[in-house]
């Protein structure tokens, strides 16, 4: 819930001060001057101290609450929104980042932070937030995981995208198409070494069958190099043994 602590009115009272501010702007500019007309003193009580922390998470939310409650996501959601204006990729990805650490969030929330963060540029900012999220929201493997891979599979470092996916994989229980999402997502890593680092990581935390069997041996065989291609592909070997009924 939000929590009533924290001081919205002044918050309120800046943004209908600067919104009075502007128009009076766009007014003056667009029309003839007027006669100035005196008004008589009157008393003006100053505004609460807004909280010294620059932290758009924290004026949002108040500690403890639930953060998936019908206001509150709504109130997370219009916050993405701004961070989306703000030009700095930099402080977007701060800012992101802190929202992705909140407990709880709601998985339409999770997945605006995935796709808000397909706009921060730099590779190494943009897996901090999406680190945040898979760790923090079994979400963002689930229903929010097509915003989430969209995100990795659009960074320009692989190294950068294969710890991320690796997270992926290993963080949570995934459903099998999960996994198959994941995985098509490991053909496009560059390196032998980073495709055969996540479809080990994924074969030693996940069970693999059906179409996500298929797909994890169709990238694995697609592994250019014969050390990295055994690699992968005796792992998912090894996984099955150890998970038969029938293991002596």
């Amino acid at each position: 819930m939000i929590g009533s602590s924290r001081p919205f009115g002044p918050l309120i009272a800046c943004g209908g001060a600067l919104g009075i501010a502007v128009a009076g702007a766009w007014v003056v500019g667009g029309a003839r001057a007027r006669p100035i007309v005196r008004m008589p003193a009157a008393v003006v009580t100053a505004l609460t101290p807004l909280p010294s922390r620059d932290s758009l998470a924290a004026l949002l939310v108040s500690p403890g609450g639930s953060r998936s409650s019908r206001g509150t996501t709504a109130l997370l959601l219009e916050g993405v929104r701004v961070i989306d204006w703000i030009p700095s990729s930099g402080e977007r990805a701060e800012l992101l980042a802190e929202i992705a650490d909140l407990p709880e969030l709601d998985s339409a929330v999770v997945a605006a932070v995935g796709e808000s963060s397909v706009r921060i540029s730099s590779p190494s900012a943009r897996s901090r937030v999406l680190r945040a999220l898979i760790l923090n929201h079994p979400d963002a493997t689930a229903g929010a995981r097509r915003q989430v891979l969209d995100a990795i599979g659009t960074m320009q470092s692989t190294p950068e995208r294969a710890v991320t996916l690796e997270l992926f994989v290993t963080s949570h229980r995934l459903s099998q198409q999960a996994l198959v999402d994941a995985l098509v997502h490991v053909e496009g890593l560059r390196a032998d070494n980073e495709r055969a680092r996540v479809l080990v990581a994924a074969a030693e935390a996940q069970r693999i069958t059906g179409v996500a069997r298929a797909v994890y041996i169709r990238v694995a065989s697609g592994i250019p190099s014969d050390r990295y291609r055994s690699r992968a592909l005796h792992a998912l070997e090894r996984r099955e043994r150890e998970s038969s009924p029938h293991r002596p």
